[in-house]
């Protein structure tokens, strides 16, 4: 049967308003979790969806949950080295769509700007 999902999204954008030119944005469930509606068994498998390269925009459908968790981690690719990057932990409503920032907890993770990574690479390479 088909499951119901609830649409999350946004932008995700560096601390500068900047969009990441090569990021995956990965949402994992903290735990296979069921699907009463659907009578649907959901695996612990993550998802994943890659924003906008000039916006950051992002859509994603995930199914809700009151009692499981989704881990969202940003991972950054640089050259040849692919870096991640915890944003959270969020639960998913039943109505959507929703604004990713908003299932958030108020808090800055520790995510370099474009800038910093680019500092970051230019300074591997010298060394």
């Amino acid at each position: 049967m088909a499951i119901t999902k609830t649409t999350v999204t946004g932008p995700i954008l560096d601390t500068t308003g900047a969009a990441y030119t090569k990021a995956t944005l990965v949402f994992t469930p903290s735990a296979p979790f069921g699907d009463d509606a659907g009578d649907t068994v959901l695996a612990q498998t993550p998802v994943e969806v890659t924003p906008d390269p000039s916006t950051g925009a992002f859509s994603v459908d995930l199914a809700p949950s009151d009692t499981v968790s989704y881990s969202v981690s940003l991972r950054i690719r640089v050259a040849n080295d692919t870096r991640s990057y915890r944003i959270g932990l969020v639960y998913v409503p039943a109505s959507g769509p929703v604004a990713l920032e908003d299932l958030l907890p108020i808090f800055a993770p520790n995510i370099p700007t474009n800038a910093e990574l680019l500092a970051a690479l230019s300074a591997a390479v010298a060394a």
